[in-house]
């Protein structure tokens, strides 16, 4: 009888293991460390308070949502938040409720870069690399770019890494990759030399590396930002969100592509400049972050988003500090701090006197 029953078991394991391996994977959806505000009816008549701000402030879209930051809607308003697992929710009209009431609770957020990096001085004499820099990537044959030196003639591209030995020529400051495939999951290395010896390895090894991305990620990734492009929102809302989407994912040169094509298509949204020049500070570009950072805080200016403003300026500082131009470094520190006395963070101001003491 025992003998019957381990034949019994036996057989039903092996019948378990083959539908097992005939079951198609389900894959992963991606997710957020934060909420998105995606849209506002009417924008004035939609107010946010974060829990160190005096009082409650207009909302903007695009604003990067902690689970305490609490938002405000007359019984004739609406407000749709893209939440961290990237359902869209709407909070309650007629009354004030926590994010974390909408969406639910998550661990972390994207605070502010304070970090100062002074090993990327971007100088235009060198062609370092734009993309991709410190990156992952979904494209299996990546278009490499660098920075393009004036009066060089050539440059020698060497890509390496497991199963990767690849090395061409190109008359101009971008090429599209076709050596051996990429192993997903692994890291990868760029480096661009031009025609006088002149090497992108004058900035540390780490700007140069990349890592593709899984199969089954970039599936789960294409089919949600389908399903963002098909949403009935504005297109700047829409570029947004791809944005997070891509960010949260790891991939900062698919999120930097997003946002400069809707600056490209004459985006003015405080909020794209806000966090383009946010990622490219992550990739240490810090020029480019400086330029689009610069024109977002005058828009910001122009429509009073002291938080925004505040955000910019503080980025502003430290990217001005990583370049060693201490005065201007200083000045956008100081306007940093009036932003955030005109706005009441309390937190944000201590904060910034803890950077000033560390850095200046």
């Amino acid at each position: 009888m025992q003998r019957k029953l381990v034949r019994i078991l036996f057989v039903l394991g092996i019948v378990l293991a083959i539908a097992i391996a005939g079951i198609k994977p389900v894959h992963s959806l991606p997710t957020l460390n934060l909420h998105l505000l995606i849209a506002a009816n009417p924008l004035e008549r939609v107010k946010v308070k974060r829990s160190s701000w005096s009082s409650f402030q207009p909302a903007r879209i695009g604003l990067m949502l902690r689970g305490n930051d609490r938002l405000l809607l007359p019984q004739n308003a609406s407000a749709t938040i893209l939440c961290h697992n990237l359902q869209r929710r709407n909070p309650a009209r007629g009354r004030d409720s926590s994010v974390s009431e909408v969406c639910g609770t998550i661990s972390t957020t994207y605070d502010t870069e304070d970090i100062l990096d002074p090993r990327a001085r971007n100088d235009p004499k060198t062609p370092y690399l734009l993309y991709p820099r410190d990156t992952a990537i979904a494209d299996s044959e990546p278009i490499l770019r660098w920075n393009p030196v004036e009066g060089v003639q050539s440059y020698t591209v060497k890509v390496s890494g497991p199963g990767v030995k690849w090395e061409v020529e190109s008359d101009r400051a971008e090429i599209t990759y076709t050596g051996e495939p990429f192993q997903p999951g692994l890291r990868y290395w760029t480096v661009v030399t031009t025609d006088s010896g002149v090497s992108s390895t004058v900035e540390p090894r780490v700007f140069a590396g990349f890592t593709p991305l899984e199969e089954t990620k970039v599936e789960s990734l294409e089919a949600e930002a389908a399903k963002m492009q098909r949403q009935q929102l504005d297109t700047e809302a829409i570029a947004l969100e791809l944005a997070h989407l891509y960010w949260g994912s790891g991939l900062k040169g698919d999120a930097i592509r997003v946002l400069e094509e809707a600056i490209a298509e004459g985006s003015e949204l405080v909020a794209v400049y806000r966090l383009l020049g946010r990622i490219y500070r992550e990739v240490s570009l810090n020029r480019l972050a400086i330029a689009h950072w610069e024109t977002g805080v005058e828009l910001a200016e122009a429509v009073e988003d002291w938080d925004s403003l505040g955000d910019m300026q503080r980025g502003l500082a430290i990217a001005h500090r990583s370049l060693e131009q201490e005065d201007e470094a200083r000045r956008w520190l100081e306007g940093a701090r009036n932003a955030y006395l005109a706005l009441g963070d309390e937190e944000s101001l201590r904060q910034l006197e803890e950077l000033a003491e560390k850095y200046f």
